[in-house]
């Protein structure tokens, strides 16, 4: 969808997350669909980094695996 194609700029602060129009600290690159996958938890950003899903640097990398919370997804079907 085309609403998922775009620049965003997130600012992680004080355990939220919120979308803002400062001048961020690194820069990545990546599908809606990483996207998704890094931030259910699936997998981490080294992970995706080494699969050549998102377009970085290390340095940012360490940052994101570091403000993510890593937890194997529980969805039930029961919900």
């Amino acid at each position: 969808l085309s609403w998922n194609n775009g620049t965003f700029v997130v600012e992680f602060k004080d355990g939220h997350c919120t979308v803002t129009d400062k001048e961020p600290d690194y820069t990545m690159k990546m599908s809606i669909a990483t996207l998704t996958t890094l931030l259910l938890g699936y997998k981490n950003a080294e992970k995706l980094y080494n699969m050549e899903r998102i377009d970085t640097t290390k340095e940012a990398i360490e940052c994101i695996d570091d403000l993510l919370f890593h937890k194997i997804p529980y969805v039930s079907d029961y919900i």
